[in-house]
C-alpha cells in the first residue's frame, strides 16, 4: 500500500468542522479531508457545531478512542485513493459508529479564532443579516470594522432619523390641524337660469283697503288706532278727509258690535298693496308679461310677488345674453298715498319705495332682512353675477350640510332663520304670524297679535337663532351692482293712462319706480374650499421625508417589522430551550470533551466558546 501524503495537491486540504457524538458522550471535533475543487473558486461549510462545543474543555478519558477513529478514517481514504474512488469516499469508521448523528449542511461564515490555529464557522446574527439586507441607507456601515467609522455612521444614521421624525411631525401636525385652502374658478356657459326676484312694498296695509270695522277690529291691534280711546293715531300722516271720516264713526260701538274672530292672514292679503294695482309694465328680455308671471307670497313686509319663481312643473326662465335688454324691466307703482303707520315690523312708513330681493328659486325670500331698496322717481339698473359656493364640514369649517327645516325642501340660510323665528313665536305665544310657515299651528287672531309681535322683536334683536343657523356647505348667491337715474315724468304718462291711472308729473315722481334686472355676464364664480392636505397628499410627503433622509419606503418599514418580530421570536424561543436544556441536564452526563483530531491521529484539545 502506497504512503499517503495528506498534502498532496490532488486531495487538497479545506478545512470544515464535523460535529460526532459517540457512545461515551463525546463530542469529537476533527479536520475533514474533502477534495478540493479550485475551479469552483469557493469553498462551504457543511455543519457547525453545536453551542456546547464552544464551551471550555474539561479532561478527558477517550483519547484511545479517538486516535483509533482518526488512524481508521485515514486507512479508509488511502485505500479508496488507490481505488479511484476518492469523490464517493464515507468513513467506514464513521458508518460503524453507533450513535454518529447525521450532519446538516447549515449556513455560516468564517470568523478566525485567534490562538488557536483554527477556523471557526458560526451563522450571523439578525441583526447583521438586517443591516446587510435592508434598503435603509447606512445600516450596513454599522457592522463595519473601526470604531471611528462605526460611530460616524451611528451619528449621521441617528441626526437623519431625527430630521424625518421632526419633518413627519410637522406634516402629522398640519394634517390634523385641518386648514383649508379657496378655489376661485371663472366658469363660462351659454345659458344661466334666471333667479327670482321678489318685490315688496315698503307699506303693509292699503289705507283706502280698510274699513271702519277693521279699524275698529284689527286697528287697535296693529297701532292704527289708540287701544283706549279708540282714536286714530299721528292723525297728520293721513288726508284730513279721511281722518274726519274716521272722527265721525263710532268704533268703539262696532268693535263691541263685532263677533269671532277675523282670519288674520286673509285680512293682510286684502288690505295689503295687490300685484295688479303695482305693476304697471313688465317686460322679460324684450317681451311683455303680466301680474300672471308674478307668484304671491307673505314676508314680514306683507304681500310680496316673485317673479320666476319655481313652479309646479318645475320650469324656470334663463337668459342665453347677457346686458340690460335681456332681463325683467318691470315699472311699480309704490302707492304712496296708501302708506299707514303701523306698530308692525318696518310699520312706521318712514321710508317710502320698495324693497327687491333676488334669490334662488329653492330659498325663501327673506326681503327685509336682505333685500335692497328701490325709490321713486328713478329708473334703478340691478347687474348680477352669480356665485356659487362651497365651503368645508366639520373639522374644516362650520357650515350646515343638512338642516332639520320641516317646511322648506332645501337648507338655506333664510329657511333656517324663518323657522327659528316661527318655532320661538309658536312656543311662547301658541300661535304663528301670517309669514310664518306651517299648518298645524294657527295663525294669531288679532288679540295675540300683539304677543307674536314681541317675541319676534325679541328673536329679531337677539342671538338666539344667529349660533343655530349656519351658512350651508353648498349655496347659490347673487352679487348685484346698483345704478340708478332720474325719471322723465313725460315719458311715464303715456304708461298710467293706458292703465288708468290719474298721475300728474309730480304724482309720478312719488309714486312710479322702474325696476331692471340683468346678468352682467353669462358666467359664474366659483368659490370651493378644499382641504389644504389630503390623506394622499400626506402619505406622499410622509414618504418624501423617509426617501430623502433614510432611503425607506413602505416595505422598509415591514423589513423592520419583520426583524423586530424575528428579535422577539428568537428570544422566546431561546428561552424555551434553555428551559428544556435545564431540564434535561439532570438526567445526562456532563458537558462533553471536545477535541480536535487531524488527520495524522494526533489529538488537540479547542476551547470552547460561549453559547452565541
Amino acid at each position: 500500500m502506497a504512503a499517503w501524503d495528506p498534502f498532496s495537491d490532488e486531495l487538497g486540504d479545506i478545512i470544515e468542522t464535523v460535529e460526532l457524538r459517540v457512545r461515551t458522550d463525546v463530542t469529537i471535533s476533527f479536520p475533514a479531508l474533502t477534495r478540493a475543487r479550485s475551479t469552483q473558486g469557493k469553498s462551504c461549510c457543511r455543519a457547525s457545531p453545536p453551542p456546547s462545543s464552544r464551551s471550555q474543555p474539561t479532561p478527558t478519558r477517550s483519547r484511545v478512542e479517538v486516535s483509533t477513529v482518526a488512524a481508521s478514517i485515514a486507512m479508509e481514504l488511502a485505500n479508496r485513493k488507490e481505488m479511484g474512488k476518492e469523490d464517493s469516499f464515507t468513513p467506514l469508521a464513521l458508518a460503524a459508529t453507533p450513535d454518529v448523528r447525521e450532519v446538516k449542511p447549515v449556513q455560516c461564515v468564517p470568523t478566525s479564532t485567534v490562538g488557536t490555529g483554527y477556523t471557526s464557522y458560526r451563522k450571523p446574527s439578525r441583526f447583521r443579516r438586517f443591516a446587510l439586507d435592508t434598503d435603509i441607507h447606512g445600516m450596513k456601515h454599522l457592522i463595519k470594522r473601526g470604531p471611528i467609522r462605526r460611530t460616524a455612521w451611528v451619528l449621521m444614521l441617528l441626526l437623519s432619523l431625527g430630521l424625518m421624525s421632526f419633518e413627519c411631525m410637522e406634516s402629522l401636525i398640519y394634517y390634523f390641524e385641518f386648514h383649508h385652502v379657496t378655489k376661485v374658478e371663472l366658469q363660462y356657459t351659454n345659458n344661466m337660469t334666471f333667479p327670482a326676484v321678489t318685490i315688496c312694498n315698503m307699506n303693509k296695509y292699503r289705507r283706502s283697503a280698510l274699513s271702519m270695522r277693521d279699524l275698529a277690529t284689527v286697528g287697535p291691534y296693529i297701532g292704527i288706532v289708540d287701544r283706549q280711546q279708540f282714536t286714530l293715531q299721528q292723525e297728520h300722516l293721513y288726508p284730513k278727509a279721511w281722518v274726519d271720516k274716521v272722527k265721525n264713526e263710532n268704533l268703539l260701538a262696532l268693535s263691541k258690535m263685532s263677533t269671532g274672530h277675523q282670519d288674520f292672514s286673509v285680512f293682510v292679503k286684502r288690505v295689503g298693496h295687490q300685484v295688479d294695482d303695482m305693476i304697471v309694465n313688465c317686460e322679460w328680455r324684450g317681451s311683455p308679461c303680466t301680474a300672471k308671471n308674478f307668484s304671491h307670497t307673505f314676508t314680514h313686509l306683507g304681500n310680496c310677488y316673485t317673479f320666476n319663481a319655481m313652479t309646479l312643473a318645475g320650469k324656470v326662465l334663463s337668459s342665453s345674453k347677457p346686458g340690460e335688454g335681456n332681463g325683467l324691466k318691470v315699472t311699480i307703482n309704490i302707492e304712496n298715498d296708501e302708506y299707514m303707520a303701523t306698530n308692525d315690523v318696518a310699520g312706521d312708513a318712514m321710508d317710502a319705495g320698495i324693497k327687491v330681493m333676488v334669490h334662488p328659486q329653492h330659498e325663501p325670500p327673506f326681503v327685509k332682512e336682505l333685500g335692497f331698496a328701490v325709490s321713486p322717481g328713478f329708473h334703478t339698473f340691478v347687474a348680477i353675477r352669480k356665485e356659487v359656493i362651497t365651503t368645508l364640514p366639520a373639522p374644516y369649517g362650520n357650515c350646515q350640510e343638512r338642516g332639520s327645516q320641516k317646511h322648506y325642501p332645501e337648507y338655506s340660510l333664510s329657511a333656517c332663520r324663518i323657522e327659528c323665528e316661527t318655532e320661538h313665536v309658536t312656543q311662547e305665544c301658541g300661535c304663528r304670524l301670517v309669514e310664518m310657515p306651517g299648518d298645524r299651528v294657527p295663525v294669531c287672531t288679532p288679540e295675540r297679535y300683539q304677543c307674536a309681535y314681541e317675541k319676534l322683536v325679541k328673536v329679531m334683536d337677539g342671538e338666539q337663532c344667529a349660533w343655530q343657523c349656519r351658512i350651508p356647505c353648498h349655496a347659490t348667491s347673487y352679487e348685484w351692482t346698483l345704478s340708478s337715474s332720474k325719471l322723465r315724468p313725460k315719458s311715464h304718462l303715456s304708461h298710467a293712462q293706458r292703465r288708468g291711472l290719474n298721475l300728474t308729473e309730480d304724482l309720478i315722481l312719488d309714486n312710479i319706480a322702474v325696476l331692471n334686472v340683468y346678468y352682467e355676464a353669462l358666467n359664474y364664480e366659483s368659490i370651493v374650499q378644499i382641504p389644504a392636505i389630503e390623506t394622499e397628499g400626506l402619505l406622499g410627503d410622509l414618504g418624501g421625508q423617509m426617501g430623502l433622509f433614510l432611503g425607506a419606503s413602505f416595505l422598509t418599514l415591514v423589513e423592520v417589522f419583520e426583524y423586530l418580530m424575528d428579535e422577539l421570536y428568537g428570544r422566546v424561543l431561546k428561552r424555551c430551550c434553555r428551559c428544556k436544556a435545564t431540564a434535561s441536564a439532570h438526567t445526562t452526563s456532563p458537558s462533553a470533551d471536545v477535541l480536535s483530531v487531524n488527520i495524522n491521529g494526533s489529538a488537540t484539545q479547542l476551547p470552547q466558546t460561549s453559547r452565541a
